[in-house]
């Protein structure tokens, strides 16, 4: 018997675009016996509350009964999922067709329901699966989650091989992950999986790929592509005598990069913008960003903007613009003291003898924010964000001013690692690059100490900790969910770990507001992590 896994990208309700790739993948396949697709392949996954409205369903069915249509005269056999109804209830099914019937269906039996995933409530539940007879063998199937589910695994001891359908989204750590899960179902099932993922930037998701078969001996048979639609045919007979295999060295920094760029790729190309626009300070963090869009993109779709004012350094403006030149993209220039001048002289009537503070340092970031919106607006170009997590978590950030955006390739990477995925890109080109070029970002911009420049020789560490320090507090805080004695164990300075806890907790209604960006993190801010506004927990 031959199985043949489609790793693919779709889009969640373009059921047409969806539908023909299917058919074109299961006719370039048609000599296996079985062409197996991701979880909700026709629909796109994940379609959230979209599952609530009659009509997208309705749609799904349509195209499916299409796909069984298509596919009744052929000899190869398909796998594909979609939301089915049965008795007024909504299902995450999958679907097993044979010339031109449905020979198994099963229902996800494990429902989501934490951090980005809430299938519960659009999905009803299915029964535990069960081993099944198809083609002359007893094999057994699982839906995703079912694959984390190891009692669900358990339940399929007996069948010959278990195929795991998915749409499993990434982050730094998930590859590790998925090998533990896919060794305790192996191990529980007591025979080998064939897992397939979905490849696709979705929102603030973005789906890595990497399917791959995994035998009895729990090792990996065959490692499929990551972050690439990929197809490859098996032999179930190779498969259950299969020799142990090599493990798959993953690169961590490589994999962060391409999470960026297919998520920045697909969300710009699936919402019908042209391209971006970014403003360039000669920082490091508007550097990445923008080495990253030309990478996902290529030049002609990327739009860079200096705004100096009076505080900008000479060197920032030189940064930004070797860095604009390394990348080939035209650097905009709009000087904006006057405009800063116009707006003090109209608030010096209210401001009165107001002594100055951070309101006359975010008022250069607004000025800066309504003119990158007004490019938007102008060209239609989405506006990329360039805050990292640590200024997020900490709130060293301006609303309406450097967090204006509707998109972010960073918000959810610490400064410190910032550098470090900096660093890998100047000595590699990712595959997939619209760029050739290597040692994109100046070495001055990783040298000299990150500032915003809002005011004369203004550091970030007159406001906050090292970033080494912060880095580590945060992550202890957000990913590890540790208290503040806990953190303050680790050896960490008392007042230090209070700052920025309460730094953390105040800066509660900024992240409320600010746009989505790639999930590279366990934790990243939004769905991830969710705190209150209003909260008076610190005082306790």
């Amino acid at each position: 018997m031959k199985i043949t896994l489609c790793q693919l990208n779709f889009t969640v309700g373009d059921f047409k675009t969806n539908t023909q790739k299917i058919l074109d993948y299961y006719q370039e396949n048609s000599g296996s016996d079985l062409v197996v697709f991701p979880e909700l392949c026709v629909s796109g996954y994940p379609p959230e509350d979209m599952v609530s409205r009659p009509e997208f369903v309705q749609v799904s069915l349509e195209y499916t009964n299409k796909i069984i249509e298509e596919t009744k005269n052929q000899n190869a056999d398909i796998l594909i999922n979609t939301p089915w109804i049965e008795d007024g209830a909504t299902y995450n099914a999958a679907l097993i067709i044979s010339k031109g019937k449905i020979v198994h269906k099963q229902y996800k039996y494990d429902l989501p329901n934490y951090g980005v995933f809430d299938e519960k409530r659009v999905f009803k539940a299915g029964p535990k699966p069960k081993p099944f007879m198809y083609r002359g063998r007893k094999i057994g199937m699982l839906i995703c989650e079912d694959t984390w589910n190891k009692e669900a695994a358990a339940g399929l001891k007996g069948a010959e091989f278990i195929l795991s359908v998915n749409a499993s989204p990434f982050e730094r750590t998930k590859h590790d992950k998925r090998m533990f899960i896919a060794t305790q179902a192996v191990e529980a099932a007591g025979c080998p999986v064939f897992y397939t993922n979905q490849i696709c930037g979705h929102d603030d998701l973005v789906f890595d790929g990497g399917s791959f078969v995994m035998a009895k001996n729990a090792r990996v048979f065959f490692q499929m592509k990551f972050f690439e639609e990929d197809t490859e045919t098996f032999d179930v007979e190779e498969v259950l005598k299969a020799k142990p295999a090599g493990k798959t060295e993953i690169n961590e920094f490589k994999h962060i990069y391409k999470a960026m760029m297919l998520g920045l790729s697909d969300y710009v190309s699936k919402n019908n913008f042209p391209g971006v626009i970014i403003g360039l300070s000669g920082g490091m963090d508007s550097a990445l960003t923008a080495v990253a869009a030309v990478d996902a993109l290529g030049s002609e779709r990327v739009k860079l903007v200096l705004m100096p004012s009076r505080f900008t350094s000479k060197e920032s403006i030189e940064d930004a613009e070797e860095i604009a030149k390394n990348l080939g993209v035209k650097l905009d220039r709009i000087d904006i003291e006057d405009l800063m001048e116009c707006y003090e002289n109209n608030l010096k009537p209210i401001y009165g003898k107001a002594k100055k503070n951070v309101a006359e340092e975010n008022l250069q970031a607004r000025i800066r924010g309504n003119l990158l919106m007004a490019m938007s607006n102008k060209f239609g170009h989405l506006l990329l964000s360039t805050g990292n997590k640590s200024e997020i978590a900490a709130g060293y950030c301006t609303l309406y001013g450097d967090m204006c955006g509707g998109y972010s390739l960073i918000k959810d990477l610490y400064k410190t690692r910032v550098y470090d995925i900096a660093k890998w890109r100047n000595k590699n080109k990712p595959s997939g690059s619209k760029n050739d070029s290597g040692n994109l970002i100046p070495q001055r911009v990783f040298d000299k100490a990150p500032s915003a420049e809002l005011r004369d020789n203004q550091k970030d560490v007159d406001t906050l900790p090292e970033y080494e320090i912060l880095d580590e507090i945060l992550y202890n805080m957000i990913e590890l969910d540790k208290s503040e004695q806990e953190v303050i164990a680790l050896g960490y300075n008392v007042e230090t770990v209070k700052y920025v806890e309460r730094l953390l907790y105040n800066s509660e209604f900024k992240r409320r507001q600010a746009c989505i960006g790639v999930k590279i993190s366990s934790k990243p801010f939004g769905r991830d992590r969710r705190y209150p506004i209003t909260n008076k927990f610190l005082e306790y």
